[in-house]
This record gives structure tokens, sequence and C-alpha cells, in this order.
């Protein structure tokens, strides 16, 4: 398992942290997700080559990660 940080910008309460937790736990190979709207950052723990997926799922939301 690999642990990284996405910067994400557009989050800010605690209804945009559920919806990017909710999109990004729902990929194959995410094992955790922690999402922090006042930082912007999400941490994401998972197989490797997660990271560009879990960026495209935020970015769907209407976020940038």
């Amino acid at each position: 398992m690999k642990e990284y940080t996405v910067q994400v910008t557009g989050t800010s309460c605690k209804s945009c942290e559920s919806m990017v937790r909710d999109a990004v736990t729902a990929l194959r190979g995410v094992s955790s997700v922690d999402p922090d709207a006042q930082s912007g950052e999400v941490t994401v723990r998972g197989e490797s080559g997660t990271a560009n997926r879990v960026c495209q799922a935020i970015d769907e939301l209407g976020y940038e990660a």
C-alpha cells in the first residue's frame, strides 16, 4: 500500500469532504481516504497507480486536484 496526499482546490465544508470521500473510496484499489476541507488536502492509501484515477474522480466532482 502507498500513502500519498493530493492538494484539492474548492473544498470548503464537511459536505465537500463527504463527496470527495465517497467518490475516491469507490475507486478500485483505494483502501482509505481522509479529506480535510480546511487544508485542501486529501490523504489516500491504496495500491500503486491509483493517484491519477483519484485526481480524475475529484476533478469530475467539480474540484481541482
